[in-house]
């Protein structure tokens, strides 16, 4: 990181504002982020709208403050109230709003109490994003994590080129490793799930995030369907929660799936149930940059994914995994079936998706370029006195379009 001076002689204070520090790709971005801001010259802490804090150890273990707004466990107006006060009362320098109602409110309410920094974060295309068509005026800045979003702010939203910046998630490699240098076998980590452990640890295709319409889990149900009539001692495991856990699960308990199906609920160990997984698999019909991918690219499992949104920015078919239409169920257990029954293109695949992560998808990658950006904007607002050297670095993707 460069050099830089505040016009302050302080570090700039920076609050990283989330709806909570519970299980979620935005939440796990933050937690990997406010650490490794430059601490001589960013000041971060992390505010939530809720007292979910399941992943706020990892913040304070790092020294970073972690401030809830209400004592609810769930987001609640409460929050709103004690948010505009505390902008009033301790402005921040920069406030960088993540998560959904986050970007709304920090936004309105940071605009009230003159915040001089605010930068929005814009991370996947579903109808909950429609607000950035009215409200990214109120953010100084919008980062996008792919650059299939950036598209959609600047043709559908028309937000200007210059306040958008594309900065690519990053994945703690240590965390991937440490759990993969575990030694554990499979009936170990079988035994734990609460459901009967069968004869022989079964080949696993695991399915990470939220139970919400848009990742399409019925298409994933009706392929893997398939893959247990073809493919024998197959399980697939779904991690995650959400509003459709109780539909899935009356999806998943039919015969024709065989009863291999487990629903596992939110866990914080996606690393370690990585190392007994043969596929990966996101049957999704609107992503920005699943983390769910990276993870498994990390741990050198073969991801087959559907090619919507950023992930074809992510996964290259057929060089670090297989790409398939969204809602195709054939091609979808096709494409699973191959890579279960062929041990050697699944292991190219791993490897060189475990390349494409340590070269463009590192944590460390995504702060410095997140610093980068932020120097720049504050330099720009005045609250940087010394001119920052050079342009903000891996702001934009290969192949991202040019400001217009």
């Amino acid at each position: 990181m460069r050099e830089i001076t505040s016009s302050t002689s302080r570090p700039l204070r920076t609050v990283l504002l989330v709806e909570e520090l519970g299980f979620g790709g935005t939440q796990r971005h933050a937690v990997l982020l406010a650490p490794r801001l430059d601490r001589a010259h960013f000041d971060p802490e992390v505010w939530t709208l809720a007292a979910d804090l399941t992943l706020g150890g990892a913040l304070a273990s790092r020294g970073i403050p972690v401030r809830p707004l209400t004592a609810r466990p769930v987001y609640h107006v409460t929050a709103l109230v004690n948010l505009a006060r505390a902008l009033r009362r301790s402005p921040p320098d920069i406030l960088v709003t993540c998560t959904a109602i986050p970007n709304i409110w920090g936004r309105l309410l940071g605009r009230a109490a003159r915040i001089p920094l605010i930068v929005g974060n814009c991370r996947d295309v579903t109808p909950w994003r429609q607000h950035e068509r009215w409200l990214w005026r109120l953010a100084d800045h919008v980062i996008c994590n792919s650059a299939s979003v950036e598209r959609i702010l600047i043709d559908r939203y028309r937000v200007p080129p210059a306040r958008v910046s594309v900065i690519r998630n990053g994945i703690d490699l240590e965390r991937i490793d440490e759990a993969g240098a575990m030694a554990e076998h499979a009936e170990s980590l079988l035994s734990g799930l609460g459901a009967p452990v069968p004869a022989a640890p079964p080949l696993v295709v695991l399915s990470v995030g939220r139970l919400v319409r848009s990742k399409d889990y019925p298409t994933l149900l009706a392929a893997f369907r398939q893959v247990a009539a073809r493919v024998s001692d197959v399980e697939l495991w779904i991690v995650g929660d959400g509003p459709q856990r109780r539909y899935l699960a009356g999806l998943a308990d039919r015969p024709s799936a065989g009863r291999r199906v487990r629903l596992l609920g939110a866990r914080s160990d996606v690393p370690r149930l990585l190392r007994h997984a043969a596929l990966v698999v996101s049957s999704s019909r609107a992503e920005g940059a699943p983390n769910a991918l990276l993870e498994a690219m990390a741990a050198r499992v073969p991801v087959v994914a559907t090619a919507v949104g950023g992930v074809p920015e992510i996964v290259r078919d057929g060089v670090d995994g297989r790409l398939v239409p969204a809602g195709d169920v054939t091609a979808l257990a096709s494409a699973m079936i191959d890579l279960l029954e062929d041990g050697d293109t699944a292991r190219r695949l791993g490897a060189s998706a475990r390349s494409r992560v340590e070269q463009d998808f590192t944590a460390e990658r995504m702060a410095d370029a997140t610093c980068a950006l932020l120097v720049r904007l504050a330099r720009e607002r005045g609250l940087i006195a010394e001119p920052f050297a050079g342009p903000p670095q891996n702001l934009k993707p290969p192949g991202a379009r040019p400001a217009r």
